[in-house]
């Protein structure tokens, strides 16, 4: 997909579907008024999200917003994995997914791959990096910087 001229469909409130607004687990990106809760990174995580569904038949049932994750190696107790999507395939006794498939790290759209800034790629990198040891299942790390000026970076490989 050429993105030379693209720009995100979803940057607009108004512009989101319904499914994806009243969605059980799309809701921790809206606020009571309907709003984005995070405004600079919810447009690009439900653009990725709209990709994964309608690209690649992900349900919108086997994805998890910012799915806490124990990061020992960061200092902190935890951190938060932007949109986890599950494998259908599994699934337990209580109805619930268990095995992660795809882990989306969403950066802001003014931060470069490549860049050292602060919370900027390699900061992005190393939390993703962090997400695939402690979800060994997990086969694609992916993290976009979708940008309205025209461009849309994405990295992603296999195994963690």
């Amino acid at each position: 997909m050429p993105f030379h001229n693209f720009t995100n469909p979803f940057q607009e409130v108004s512009s989101i579907p319904e499914m994806y607004r009243t969605h059980q687990h799309l809701q921790g990106l809206f606020q009571a008024d309907g709003t984005y809760r995070r405004p600079v990174k919810d447009p690009i995580t439900l653009w990725a999200i709209d990709i994964l569904r309608r690209d690649y038949d992900v349900p919108l049932q086997a994805i998890e917003l910012e799915l806490l994750t124990e990061l020992p190696q960061s200092g902190l107790d935890q951190e938060r994995a932007d949109v986890v999507i599950y494998d259908d395939r599994f699934i337990n006794s209580a109805g619930n997914f268990y095995v992660a498939f795809i882990v989306v790290e969403v950066m802001e759209p003014g931060k470069n791959f490549g860049g050292a800034e602060a919370e900027g790629w390699l900061d992005h990198y190393d939390r993703l990096s962090t997400y695939m040891r402690s979800h060994r299942n997990c086969q694609a790390p992916v993290a976009t910087n979708f940008a309205d000026e025209g461009g849309c970076s994405a990295g992603g490989s296999t195994g963690g």
